[in-house]
């Protein structure tokens, strides 16, 4: 047997990925609360990463280091230099509290899944809760607030109630600890009735008729009584400042020369800068060995990047909701419905990759005259139709509407709600008003005549 050794020439493409990529699509990933903790880290590794004081004083560190306004610039990120609102105190503590109270609920669901009207009748029940998680208004009241039907509010609740902090929600502090009790204690069934029925008894100590109550003996209910003033009766204290993800708008929309702008919110964002100093000693050569050389080249390219990453993050974010905000632009304006989105729409307009788009608008947040909203609740499916130019939201609100107005002794059938649609010029096959129909839980035309017959026989 023989071996032939030979040397054969061959060309192939490789992706590497670069530290600075790498660093970018991190940066592009984090939100304002996530990045101004990032700012912190490099500013505790990276020494040519300093804070710019809005009144720099003078440092007694090495060699009477002192801060400067010097600015590099190529390399520098100044959280200022973006022209702010003018108005003080934008992010006042309560507000800051109600978007992490918002942002923290919103994290526990697919929110991007809910239907449009879904979304607006659970931020608005978010919105009613008083400072300790209960809802003090009635379902009514929202309602009007916002122009949803209450079967969706009510569908909503429920999903509510079922979220952390468990009792955010309840009407009372009675259904609060039930809902405890539902989801931590299934089998105190002791501590159920107590709650349910004899909470003033229990709130003036009268144990023994409670025992009498029950056909049960002291001890049982002493233990169901420590096991009821175990449970919260403030929910919100359950999310506490020291472990809360504190979540800020990342961007602001405004109203000026009648038109939408769309700003970075940089305002709790650190101002930093390449340090003077460190930036002295590479150009004057005032190192002492050549590590210390290569450690300082290596930090003071590490800095520039960072700064670098920092900038193209906020424009391709910046990019990202301008871009939004135009295809939205009638939101904004009033309109109750949003137009079909999805991020391939924004990566193809942009001509950026869709992953991009998506790391710009994962967990960020826009403050805007109608409120606060994460990006993602501007992007909606459009109805399945080719050639329907409406956002399946929009149709499944015209189908409720078209029901609620159907005349009890003759329902409209699922191809007469087809036909009422193309009235209104959104053309959509039956099959598909029968798909949406059952996604919102209406029955059928038989069921729906049937039940009004029952009602109306009551």
């Amino acid at each position: 047997m023989s071996i032939n050794l030979q040397l054969i020439q061959k060309t192939s493409q490789q992706l590497l990925m670069s530290l600075q990529l790498r660093q970018a699509i991190q940066l592009l990933s984090l939100n304002n609360a996530e990045l101004q903790n990032e700012i912190q880290t490099q500013l505790n590794e990276n020494p040519f990463l300093e804070l710019q004081e809005d009144q720099p004083v003078k440092k007694e560190s090495p060699a009477e280091q002192k801060e400067t306004d010097f600015i590099w610039t190529d390399l520098n990120y100044n959280g200022s230099a973006e022209e702010q609102d003018s108005e003080p105190g934008y992010l006042g503590a309560l507000l800051n509290q109600e978007i992490d109270l918002t942002a923290q609920i919103l994290e526990q669901i697919n929110y991007a899944d809910l239907e449009l009207e879904e979304r607006e009748a659970l931020l608005a029940l978010i919105n009613n809760l008083d400072d300790e998680g209960y809802l003090n208004v009635s379902l009514i009241e929202v309602a009007s607030q916002v122009g949803c039907s209450i079967y969706c509010l009510e569908k909503m609740l429920d999903l509510l109630k079922s979220l952390e902090p468990v009792g955010i929600g309840a009407w009372d502090l009675r259904e609060c600890l039930l809902l405890q009790l539902e989801r931590n204690h299934q089998n105190e069934w002791l501590a159920f009735q107590i709650v349910a029925e004899s909470l003033q008894l229990l709130a003036e100590k009268k144990y023994q008729q409670i025992a009498s109550n029950y056909s049960v003996d002291l001890t049982a209910v002493l233990h169901a009584t420590k096991l009821i003033q175990s449970l919260e009766p403030h929910p919100m204290q359950r999310i506490s400042k020291s472990t809360a993800k504190y979540i800020i708008p990342d961007l602001k929309l405004i109203r000026a020369n009648n038109q939408w702008l769309v700003q970075i919110n940089e305002e709790n964002l650190p101002n930093i800068a390449i340090s003077d100093y460190y930036l002295n000693l590479i150009n004057n050569n005032l190192y002492q060995s050549k590590n210390e050389k290569s450690f300082l080249k290596k930090k003071y390219k590490e800095a520039g990047f960072f700064l670098q990453a920092i900038f193209q993050r906020n424009q391709t974010i910046k990019l990202v909701a301008d871009c939004i905000v135009r295809h939205q632009v009638a939101f904004f304006d009033g309109s109750a419905n949003l137009k079909p989105l999805i991020l391939k729409n924004i990566a193809k307009e942009l001509e950026i990759h869709e992953s991009t788009v998506s790391r710009a608008v994962a967990d960020k947040f826009i403050s805007t005259p109608k409120g606060i909203y994460p990006l993602k609740y501007f992007f909606t499916q459009k109805s399945s139709d080719k050639d329907n130019a409406v956002s399946a939201q929009e149709v499944q609100n015209q189908i409720k509407e078209l029901i609620k107005q159907e005349s009890q002794l003759d329902p409209i059938s699922d191809a007469g709600l087809s036909a009422k649609l193309s009235e209104q010029g959104i053309k959509i096959a039956r099959r598909t008003v029968a798909k949406y129909r059952e996604e919102l839980g209406i029955p059928s035309t038989v069921i729906r005549k049937k039940d009004y017959s029952v009602k109306a026989s009551l």
